[in-house]
């Protein structure tokens, strides 16, 4: 079957492909380097097309998203031949899968500081690059400066200088996985070799699902052993449970396909995502459409558990204010005794510790803008299953 339109889409845009649908430098921020080289791709002819796709999978493999040893046929893909263009994609999608993965122990903690310790965002945020002004021109009514002017042109050399572009100082402290460094203190299964001893991705999908059944249904100890093992109700059921608890009893569900069915478009509904994605899919669908589809879904209910407890945690501190608050109005006499000060004192410290700190926590603004992003993405599969049927129609001719 494939790797469906929609993941196709979803990732091609995720992780910076040369869609028709966006410009691929706007999606190279992937590596945390903006290129300004790689601009919209229409009106271009092949020649200027293939020379962007080699710097796009260059720099892929400079920031190791793309292993540097891994063969790239550049001109098939500028081709848009299906064969390459796909193996290019999933190349991609095993970054996203790998970095999922490695977030998850963190994700998947009862502890709310835990979870948005980092927020859970797959590209990094760069600084605008900065440009340097250009020097004032002289004067035209100077007898020297026309004199200079002339000496300019004369010299093919001697130009008009233009404004250059320097790199924001942290650039170099970028990396396309971000929160590695934090991963490695939750996740113990991280290999310490680096991301080419990383598990297959199969194997990472199915660890994903281990862990979250691990937490959702510690009575019942469900845990998978294959993608196939997706079929079982329960599976599917317990993993909605993981992200909104209680939702199905697995007591009373049958084990069909209508149930599982059920179970999908519950995910999609509750992360506000659109796929054609069915249990068909999950019995005929090839092992790479399956471990793209789930890890688009982890992702998805990552950044939604993630928004919601910074949504209950940035709740919990307008109590507390609220609560300090109070208390100290108690305190509004200026006769007290020693305890009484010294109780002051404390209060007004822990407000301004958790004011601080509710100012400090910037990551709810950006998880609110990187899940708009993933729904945005997801919005789009209609048009992208119609890019999938030409590509299929011209491999085909």
């Amino acid at each position: 079957m494939g790797l469906t339109a929609e993941l196709q889409f979803l990732f091609i845009n995720e992780a910076g492909h040369f869609s028709q649908y966006r410009s691929a430098h706007e999606r190279l921020c992937f590596t945390g380097k903006p290129v300004k080289r790689l601009q919209s791709f229409d009106g271009l002819t092949q020649q200027q097309i293939l020379t962007r796709v080699e710097w796009f999978v260059a720099e892929m493999k400079k920031h190791d998203v793309i292993d540097e040893k891994a063969n790239m046929d550049c001109q098939s893909i500028a081709l848009r031949n299906v064969d390459h263009v796909l193996k290019f994609l999933w190349k991609l999608i095993e970054h996203d899968i790998w970095f999922t993965w490695e977030s998850s122990c963190q994700l998947q903690d009862t502890d709310a500081d835990v979870v948005c310790s980092v927020p859970f965002q797959w590209t990094p945020e760069v600084k605008p690059t900065l440009k340097e002004n250009a020097p004032a021109p002289r004067s035209a009514l100077s007898m020297m400066a026309s004199l200079e002017e002339l000496e300019n042109l004369s010299s093919p050399l001697s130009s008009v200088t233009l404004p250059t572009e320097t790199q924001p100082s942290n650039l170099n402290d970028l990396h396309p996985f971000p929160g590695h460094e934090l991963s490695k203190t939750y996740n113990k299964k991280i290999p310490k070799g680096g991301w080419r001893c990383y598990p297959s991705s199969e194997k990472c999908i199915i660890d994903l699902i281990n862990g979250l059944l691990k937490v959702s249904c510690k009575d019942q100890k469900l845990k998978v052993k294959t993608l196939q093992d997706l079929m079982d109700s329960c599976v599917m059921c317990s993993v909605v449970n993981a992200f909104l608890p209680k939702t199905f009893p697995l007591e009373v569900l049958l084990n069909d396909r209508w149930t599982i069915n059920m179970a999908l478009k519950t995910l999609e509904a509750l992360l506000r995502v659109s796929t054609s994605f069915s249990s068909d899919d999950l019995v005929k669908a090839e092992p790479q459409a399956l471990c793209a589809y789930v890890c688009f879904i982890f992702m998805a209910g990552y950044k939604y558990k993630q928004s919601r407890t910074v949504a209950e945690s940035m709740k919990k501190l307008h109590l507390e204010i609220e609560e300090i608050t109070f208390r100290l109005k108690t305190f509004s006499s200026e006769k007290l005794d020693t305890n009484q000060f010294a109780e002051k004192n404390s209060l007004q410290q822990r407000l301004m510790e958790v004011v601080n700190g509710k100012n400090a926590n910037t990551w709810q603004a950006v998880i609110k803008r990187e899940f708009r992003s993933f729904r945005r993405n997801a919005s789009c599969l209609t048009v992208c299953r119609q890019r999938e049927q030409t590509l299929t129609q011209s491999s085909a001719g």
